[in-house]
């Protein structure tokens, strides 16, 4: 697997970053390498890519607006751009094709969604075709139906993520009642990594109702709830000389808040003096540096039969409170 770096580009790489328009989308739709010239000039902090060594393969790229919709205006210039506006759009997202499947449109829309968010805008604006709608729905936007937007006499939807802040948020033990709801969230939750590794064959997909039962019998699994919602869950127990700690899952609009790290440091007060084992996959780099955050520390990366190489990490002796 490729290692991919997301990095803010430079002016002098319109050029590439055209390349990668000019395969992705057809003419009618694409925009020019003099639109990338002055977006990069009026927008740069707006614009991400992915690079494989020194090659650029990805792109997302748009200007910010107090529209809650595109409009095709948007796409013809840079005089729309409104620096303290509500709403980042998408104007496109976009990876070589001998690069897809690969995650790295995820990683992308990760990297931009969470660079939105510490701006303090309000939500993400973006329009897509019928196909999309799902896919982009995983990170928790919201499809508005059929757009105005005739951009390259395609039919496109509109689609809005607006960013939820978590109040009188409560960490709780589930109840059996919860069941159905947590099933929902972690299939949610985790679809994004099946996406990413390739491989929707995962435990948390696969689970049904009596599968997490089950596991209640020897586990102990927590709910964090907003409103009567529940946004995040995390379960763990005891086998052999360890506690085991899985199936951490926090709703795409609710992440970036704390939420994991308190749901780890709720179920970690509940075995006290416990060493605690946790196992997530490589490629999740935010994961790794939350449980390094939290005092977790690599012991082994091993591929679990077919699966991606997996990362195993250890905590020894925990006394948290939250």
């Amino acid at each position: 697997m490729i290692a991919i770096d997301i990095s803010q580009p430079k002016l002098s790489d319109f050029k590439d970053i055209s390349y990668v328009e000019s395969a992705c989308f057809p003419k009618s739709e694409g925009a020019s390498a003099k639109s990338f010239i002055e977006r990069l000039l009026s927008f740069p902090e707006s614009f991400l890519v992915a690079k494989a060594g020194a090659k650029i393969i990805g792109f997302v790229n748009g200007a910010v607006t107090n529209s809650e919709v595109i409009y095709d205006d948007m796409f013809h210039g840079t005089s729309h751009h409104n620096p303290n506006g509500c709403y980042q759009s998408i104007f496109g997202l976009a990876v070589l094709p001998e690069f897809r499947k690969q995650g790295i449109a995820s990683r992308l829309l990760k990297e931009f969604i969470f660079l939105t968010k510490n701006r303090g805008k309000k939500g993400l604006i973006l329009t897509c075709k019928e196909p999309l709608i799902n896919f982009y729905k995983l990170f928790g936007f919201s499809d508005l139906g059929i757009s105005k937007s005739t951009h390259g006499g395609a039919v496109w939807y509109d689609m809005i993520l607006k960013f939820s802040t978590a109040t009188n948020l409560k960490i709780l033990e589930a109840e059996s009642k919860d069941f159905q709801e947590i099933l929902a969230l972690q299939r949610l939750a985790f679809y994004e990594n099946a996406v990413l590794y390739n491989d929707f064959n995962i435990t948390p997909l696969t689970q049904t109702i009596e599968d997490i039962a089950n596991e209640s019998k020897t586990h102990t699994i927590l709910k964090a709830v907003s409103e009567n919602k529940i946004i995040g869950t995390v379960r763990g127990g005891i086998i052999g000389d360890y506690c085991h700690l899985s199936k951490l899952s926090v709703h795409p609009n609710f992440q970036n808040q704390g939420i994991g790290q308190r749901l780890i440091l709720a179920i970690e007060s509940n075995f006290k003096g416990a060493t605690f084992r946790i196992v997530t996959g490589y490629k999740d780099e935010k994961n790794i540096a939350l449980y390094q955050k939290l005092g977790y520390k690599i012991y082994k990366n091993e591929r679990i039969e077919n699966n991606p190489c997996s990362v195993f990490m250890e905590k020894v002796g925990n006394n948290s409170e939250f």
